[in-house]
């Protein structure tokens, strides 16, 4: 039973029903203490309050009106009337509560509509019973079963008790396209009206009786060690409680969990006089060997070590053979600098311990990852650790890791008292987490028909893991993956788009200079190389389909057609392309850029994307434009490791883009029959390269390395 489907029906306490629909075993709610647990994603109350519990988190994408949409359509509710809560953290959800790597839709796409379709079932079921009806006449439309043809109708929640005792199918039939009212629709849900007039609470919002306001001087180096403080002119501040240091946690196996930082906590009766306070505290630190790292000497050794005798991770063909007899093989190297995850609202966490409980509040992307730490290291059992999760201001992987609702809880339970632990701006740029600065090089050679023979490819990407396959036709393929997990300069974190930004930015580069070097036009070049009846397996922990470089195909051509591409352009002007697969959606970009001098503007980019079925057209435009504007902001700026300190502290040195910096973007979806997929991240990687191959075309300028540099372009 624990890894087949199967679909259980039951009764609320105090009646109403509960539907957990087609999922693992181990997400079958549970009674406790009388009631039931909030482990499911449909809930009927009496009073036909039909409530929708969505175990992905709001962040910005607007993932709960998606999911809201295929609710309200396969159950037959107004999705005006249907109700939005967020589950709280609970193992029995497993990987369906995490969100990232654009999951959200493509993760629950099946289970929901399982969920909903074998609910309506059993209420259609529940009503024929009643009424002494075959079910072929009737039907579940917005909150209630009706008999075709008449008046005779039954809300849901008056037929919740019966249809909790009756037995649902494992097969249920999910309803045809042409019966939906939502899914494919561009609405607004109700989180979205919620922010657009103030009334979204989020953590940092939280007020409750006896709470306290915490923050923390941290480590200014990764791995150092709090040797000693002074804490006497930190406690003269009006409103400061106490003072004390923690001991950092060491990096746990699984890097979303631990990782914490040696640091001082300053506790106040307000955010301010804790934050005055902790600018007031005299510290030494012990940097430890950490403490003289920098990115420059982080590149100089992915460099030296890709010089090395190396096994490949994967090959295809023989890459070496090929490039013993060609005539010329071509090399290049591609460097990404460091960034961070400046989210707009700052890391933060409530907590209240009490005893032998813990009860947690924050946006967070991996609640039930969060409740197994913490359980973990308040050695409490996991169902006395309680977290509540709240909309945030962003996250973009950040808030997949549990280091911030960590500390929240320490501190707690050092206090005895609910703590809101807030993260500054500064704490957020200067030690934070960081997506790491990497060097990718890849070498080719070009056949007699002027296509790419073979290929050598050394990064941060391992082909054999199968998450990020090569899309493009190559009969001699080589990958060696050189993370550099010992070396790493920083806690890692996930960066909107993760590892595919590094592997994205360095293929599509790669793939513009081959078609210079063989004098093809880079979309014709693209397209000689992509296989229109080819399938490319990646099915693995990362990805549900395999990879159809026809549908790269596409989007390309999309993107070539709607931009124009090709056309006449001013002098210093020039358009670029780039494209991607990324868990299952295919991105394809068309930069235009000016370069003047030492300088460079992205005049318009227009995109297109294949996110197989699009449930809510205007939240995948949306999440595309976000996505390129993301892209965007590492081609300007970059996080700098000098003596194991971050240089950059706000906004001011890590200078996000401008609403007047922003390009003109224009976003096509390309329709097609497949499942969802998301659409929040495949833009991002593929933004950099179109507008580097833009640059090339404009000026002459090759440039391999973002954020760009004055100096590259001149």
């Amino acid at each position: 039973m624990e890894r087949r489907s199967f679909i259980k029906i039951s009764g609320l306490a105090g009646g109403g029903l509960m539907a957990s629909t087609l999922i693992p075993s181990k997400l079958m709610a549970t009674p406790k203490n009388g009631d039931w647990e909030p482990n499911f994603w449909i809930k009927i109350s009496p009073d036909n309050t039909i409530t929708f519990i969505c175990s992905k988190m709001e962040m910005g994408q607007g993932v709960s009106t998606g999911l809201s949409q295929i609710v309200a359509d396969e159950l037959g509710v107004n999705l005006d009337l249907l109700k939005v809560e967020l589950a709280e953290g609970d193992p029995k959800f497993g990987d369906l509560q995490d969100t990232g790597g654009s999951n959200g839709i493509a993760d629950l796409w099946k289970p929901l509509r399982d969920a909903a379709a074998s609910t309506r079932e059993i209420l259609i079921k529940a009503a024929a019973t009643r009424w002494e009806e075959d079910t072929t006449n009737l039907i579940a439309e917005d909150g209630y079963v009706k008999r075709i043809g008449t008046s005779k109708r039954l809300s849901f929640g008056e037929l919740s008790e019966e249809a909790s005792k009756l037995t649902a199918s494992e097969n249920p039939k999910w309803k045809p396209r042409s019966q939906f009212k939502y899914i494919g629709k561009p609405l607004s849900g109700q989180r979205q009206k919620a922010i657009s007039t103030g009334e979204t609470k989020f953590s940092l919002d939280l007020r409750m009786p006896g709470m306290k306001y915490a923050v923390i001087e941290r480590s200014p180096v990764y791995g150092g060690k709090l040797v000693s403080f002074n804490d006497k002119k930190a406690r003269e501040v009006k409103g400061v409680i106490d003072v004390f240091s923690i001991d950092g946690s060491p990096q746990e196996r699984n890097i979303f969990e631990g990782g914490v930082r040696d640091g001082v906590v300053v506790v106040a009766e307000n955010t301010w006089a804790a934050i005055q306070a902790k600018s007031k505290l005299e510290i030494t630190w012990d940097d430890g060997p950490r403490g003289s790292d920098s990115g420059e000497d982080s590149i100089k050794l992915q460099k030296e070590l890709m010089q090395m005798d190396h096994d490949r991770h994967t090959l295809i063909g023989d890459v070496d053979d090929v490039f013993e007899k060609s005539g010329e093989v071509k090399e290049f190297e591609y460097t990404i600098d460091c960034q961070v995850n400046a989210c707009m609202e700052p890391l933060n966490s409530v907590a209240h311990y009490q005893g032998n409980r813990l009860e947690v509040w924050a946006g967070t992307q991996s609640p039930q990852l969060d409740q197994g730490r913490l359980a973990k290291i308040l050695n409490l059992e996991p169902d006395h650790v309680t977290v509540n999760p709240y909309p945030s201001g962003g996250g973009f992987g950040r808030r997949f890791y549990a280091d911030y609702v960590e500390e929240s809880a320490i501190i707690s339970k050092r206090i005895n008292a609910p703590v809101k632990l807030m993260w500054t701006r500064e704490d957020t740029i200067k030690t934070n987490r960081y997506h790491d600065i990497r060097v990718e090089r890849w070498k080719g050679s070009l056949d007699s028909g002027n296509k790419i023979e073979a290929f050598d490819y050394i990064g941060v990407v391992s082909r054999s893991s199968g998450y990020r396959p090569f899309p493009y036709s190559v009969p001699n393929q080589g990958f060696y993956v050189n993370r550099l997990k010992e070396k790493i300069l920083h806690l890692y974190t996930s960066w909107r788009s993760v590892t595919g930004h590094h592997w994205i930015f360095s293929q599509e580069s790669f793939m513009d200079e081959m078609a210079y070097a063989a004098r093809v036009d880079p979309v014709q070049f693209r397209y000689d190389h992509l296989d229109e009846n080819g399938v490319i397996k990646q099915k693995g922990d990362y990805t549900r389909e395999d990879l159809y470089p026809s549908r790269v195909k596409k989007v390309l051509e999309v993107v070539a057609d709607k931009g124009n591409w090709g056309r006449a352009m001013p002098e210093g002007s020039g358009q670029g392309v780039a494209t991607s697969s990324y868990n299952c959606a295919y991105c394809a970009l068309l930069a235009e850029v000016t370069v003047e001098g030492s300088s460079f503007k992205i005049d318009k980019v227009v995109a297109a994307i294949d996110c197989g079925y699009a449930i809510n057209p205007s939240q995948v435009k949306a999440q595309v434009e976000g996505s390129i504007i993301w892209g965007i902001s590492a081609l300007y700026t970059k996080i700098d490791i000098v003596n194991g300190r971050t240089v950059q502290s706000n906004y001011h040195d890590y200078k996000l883009p401008r609403i007047d910096e922003t390009p003109e973007i224009e976003v096509h979806i390309v329709e097609n029959n497949f499942a969802p997929s998301g659409s929040g991240e495949p833009a991002v990687p593929v933004t950099a390269p179109a507008v580097l191959n833009a640059i090339y075309a404009a000026s002459g300028k090759r440039v391999r390395r973002i954020p760009v540099r004055a100096e590259d372009l001149v």
